[in-house]
């Protein structure tokens, strides 16, 4: 009898996904935190937090908070020469300013009219402060003791600039920024390209008669007809679902065959008056796939919840689609594709950052990177024509 064969295949384990916030930073540039627009499924500000909390803005974030938890030290092997003697020239110049500071903080503490101590801009911008802390006062809750002169000594030691102070500032100016309609360019983008998708695996479901969509439907789909399909087709995740399906396909044509195979055989051993067992293999089995659950795969962001929203939105172009239930290899498919897209569009943006010399990322600069990839498109056009128009 022969063995049937194990092939061992490593699951990755995607971890829990964790809160879409971004950690806020203390001193650091506020980003321009876009507001979602309801004419895209996958959200702006989903976007914003991949985009600038895990991939451009990753690593200076960390630094911050490190400062702010552990003090300058903590990070001044990893910065750069520039970086170390801009943070000197920084303390070193506000030495003048720091002991003028002090003599204030000095006299206030002493019980000296506040009046005397503290310019008219400064006594301005503290006032703000109290109106605010009576505001928060005013919704109820936890309430905030108002004492004039602690606030004061606390807005005055917030300008006192040490070595912690200059090196946020100055890891601070070199965080990415955006503009407020930026990320609205790859919403819009995410939603045509898991759109494209999804309706040829829809389209091809329905000709099957089955139920459930999976990623197999889009391969056996007429999805090559598709105006973003050149584009989609390279992205690495693609690649890889697209290989796994054909194997899979594959190993199933091969069972088939050896069971015809077996079926023939046992037929003619009958027939020649020969004892067969029916426990008996007479071919060699497919190879059974075993999966384990291995290696960890750390996505903290994910887009399957959207387009799970993007399907059901599909289904109800047509009756035919009412009953289609969204597996959730096809939900981790599209969503993987998205990251693909956003990946790239980082790299790209990356790049344009460094040549242009700026911090700032627009949304004609997210269209720029988009564009860049499409131009060989033999839609290009219409493909841009139908972003502008989503845009608009």
């Amino acid at each position: 009898m022969s063995t049937v064969q194990k092939k061992v295949l490593k699951k990755k384990v995607v971890q829990p996904i964790v809160s879409e916030t971004a950690t806020p930073v203390d001193n650091a540039p506020v980003d321009n935190t876009p507001v979602d627009n309801s004419k895209f499924v996958i959200p702006s500000s989903r976007i914003h937090n991949y985009v600038s909390g895990v991939k451009l803005n990753k690593d200076i974030d960390e630094k911050i908070q490190s400062v702010k938890s552990n003090g300058f030290a903590s990070v001044k092997d990893s910065l750069s020469e520039s970086d170390l003697t801009e943070i000197t020239a920084k303390v070193s110049l506000s030495e003048d300013s720091n002991n003028t500071i002090n003599s204030m903080l000095v006299r206030i503490k002493a019980g000296e009219d506040l009046s005397n101590v503290v310019s008219v801009d400064d006594q301005k911008k503290i006032g703000d402060i109290v109106k605010s802390i009576e505001a928060n006062n005013a919704k109820g809750g936890v309430q905030e003791d108002i004492n004039l002169a602690n606030i004061t000594v606390d807005y005055l030691s917030k300008k006192l600039v040490n070595e912690d102070r200059a090196c946020v500032d100055v890891l601070s100016k070199q965080r990415a920024k955006f503009s407020k309609e930026s990320f609205n360019v790859l919403s819009a983008f995410g939603d045509m390209v898991v759109e494209e998708i999804t309706t040829f695996a829809l389209s091809r479901l329905a000709e099957v008669g089955n139920s459930t969509i999976e990623p197999k439907y889009l391969f056996a789909s007429n999805a090559q007809d598709g105006n973003l399909y050149d584009f989609y087709s390279s992205l690495p995740s693609f690649v890889k679902v697209k290989n796994a399906v054909l194997e899979e396909e594959a190993s199933k044509e091969l069972a088939k065959q050896l069971k015809k195979e077996q079926a023939k055989q046992l037929k003619k051993a009958m027939k020649n008056g020969e004892v067969v067992e029916q426990t008996e293999e007479l071919a060699v089995q497919p190879e059974e796939t075993v999966v384990v659950e291995d290696d960890v795969e750390d996505k903290k962001i994910n887009f399957k919840f959207y387009v799970k929203s993007i399907v059901y939105n599909l289904k109800k172009s047509d009756e035919k689609y009412a009953n289609t239930k969204v597996s959730d290899r096809y939900q981790t498919f599209c969503s993987d594709i998205v990251l693909d897209i956003l990946d790239n569009v980082v790299d790209l943006s990356q790049i344009i950052l460094n040549v242009m010399s700026t911090k700032t990322i627009s949304a004609n600069l997210f269209k720029t990177c988009i564009y860049t990839q499409l131009y060989k498109l033999r839609n290009f056009e219409d493909v841009k024509n139908e972003l502008e128009a989503r845009l608009a």
